[in-house]
């Protein structure tokens, strides 16, 4: 498996980005870096260069993927989706994910994607499929792929499990938009390892925190990070494993211990 980390779990910076980790994490033996698609968007094209881009390519880090697509502002569901605006946006946002060599986008971006009160579920997961219909030919344009991410029901209303989002894949039916699977939001959804199973063909990206206080993993904290990680084997899975957790403590000695825990479990 590859390594990466959402740096802006970490981020101290004015933007909530964590670009000061780019140089940092391969340092540390990560194989890549998951970058957060709409703080990034708040940056203009010199800061981008200067803060993203640039240190990327002076690194040698790839950007495997970015995280948050959408900013909460822009509605995705209800009777103000406004998909004018959407699309706009993501023509922007796949031309930066494309310049970091970014080949996989999150689709998770609860706040924009979250179901009005009184507003029909069917009728907002059409709009999502609609939706994804016409974002997937632009993402291949742009050589990524949308994964969508199942949210825990404390931060979604809509797409909060595997199966949905095995099903919204379907009803869109499009072979760059596909599967995420999330460690902490299955967890907190009730969804164990076995449910990996059922992505078969569509999962493309990871994400995995400890559930208690979303934490980085850790030996001895009561998870089985290595029956999900059998799973993910199982099920023919060869792509990235990205750590999104807090770590308040001492970070980059914690987050590095956390990498190596995990890469012990693959040989156990």
């Amino acid at each position: 498996m590859r390594y990466g980390y959402c740096v802006n779990m970490i981020a101290q910076d004015p933007y909530g980005i964590g670009y000061a980790w780019i140089p940092q994490l391969a340092g540390l033996g990560f194989d890549y870096i998951d970058l957060p698609m709409a703080q990034m968007m708040t940056l203009d094209d010199a800061d981008f260069q200067t803060l993203v881009s640039a240190p990327l390519r002076s690194a040698a880090l790839p950007c495997l993927c970015v995280n948050n697509l959408f900013p909460a502002h822009i509605r995705l569901t209800g009777p103000d989706a406004d998909w004018e605006t959407a699309l706009a946006y993501c023509r922007r946002a796949f031309s930066r994910a494309e310049k970091l060599g970014a080949s996989l986008a999150v689709f998770g971006s609860s706040g924009a994607r979250n179901v009005p009160v009184g507003f029909p579920k069917a009728q907002a997961e059409e709009q999502l499929a609609t939706l994804l219909g016409q974002l997937g030919p632009l993402a291949a344009a742009h050589g990524i792929t949308l994964v969508l991410e199942p949210l825990n029901r404390g931060e979604s209303n809509i797409l909060t499990k595997i199966a949905e989002g095995i099903r919204l894949c379907q009803a869109v039916s499009q072979p760059h938009v596909c599967m995420l699977a999330d460690y902490y939001h299955m967890a907190l959804s009730g969804e164990g390892p076995e449910a990996i199973a059922t992505t078969a063909g569509t999962l493309r990206h990871v994400h995995l925190a400890r559930p208690l206080g979303r934490g980085v993993p850790r030996s001895g904290d009561g998870e089985d990070y290595a029956a999900f990680l059998t799973a993910l084997q199982a099920a023919g899975y060869k792509g990235g494993i990205s750590i999104e957790a807090y770590a308040p403590d001492d970070t980059a000695q914690e987050i590095q211990n956390a990498l190596c825990y995990l890469r012990s479990l693959e040989t156990t």
